[in-house]
C-alpha cells in the first residue's frame, strides 16, 4: 500500500473502529483486568519493545495434574485381574507411557488407593477399600509431584 492510499485508508479504519487510535491500547487492556477482577498486567520495557506480564487468576491455576477416573479404574482393575503384575507390562495392558503409570500409581498410593506388598521382584499389589461418596464420583483422583 502506498503512502497516499494509507494516508486516505487510516482514518476510515478509525472510524470503524477495525484499529485502535495510539495509545488505547495499553488502556483497554487495564480496563479489561479491572472489569475481570483479575490483577493489572506489569510492562516491562525491553529494548525498543515491551513485554507484558498477566499473572493468572487463582481460579485459573492448575496446582496438581489429576489420574483421570478412568484411567484409575483401567489401572484398579488390572491390578484386581493380576496382583503381581509389573509397571511394564501394566503400561503396555493400560495402553499409557510407563512414564505417566509411575505418576498415576504414586497419586493412587498417596491417596492410599492402592499399595505394594513385598519387593519389585516377588511383591504384589493390594487394592484398599475406601469409604465412597457422592463427591469422589464426581471428581478425579488428584496427583501431587
Amino acid at each position: 500500500m502506498c503512502k497516499e492510499h494509507k494516508r486516505r485508508a487510516l482514518p476510515t479504519y478509525f472510524t470503524e473502529r477495525d484499529i485502535e487510535t495510539w495509545g488505547q491500547g495499553i488502556q483497554k487492556i487495564c480496563d479489561e483486568c479491572i472489569a475481570l477482577g483479575a490483577e493489572l498486567p506489569r510492562y516491562e520495557i525491553l529494548g525498543t519493545g515491551i513485554r507484558v506480564y498477566f499473572p493468572a487468576p487463582r481460579s485459573a491455576l492448575i496446582d496438581q495434574p489429576i489420574v483421570p477416573r478412568v484411567m484409575a479404574l483401567k489401572i484398579t482393575g488390572v491390578i484386581r485381574r493380576k496382583p503381581e503384575i509389573t509397571l511394564d507390562q501394566l503400561s503396555e495392558e493400560v495402553g499409557i507411557a510407563r512414564r505417566t503409570l509411575v505418576r498415576y500409581i504414586g497419586a493412587l498410593k498417596e491417596t492410599g488407593r492402592i499399595e505394594r506388598v513385598g519387593g519389585k521382584r516377588n511383591g504384589h499389589w493390594e487394592i484398599n477399600k475406601i469409604k465412597r461418596s457422592p463427591v469422589m464420583d464426581r471428581e478425579p483422583l488428584c496427583l501431587n509431584r
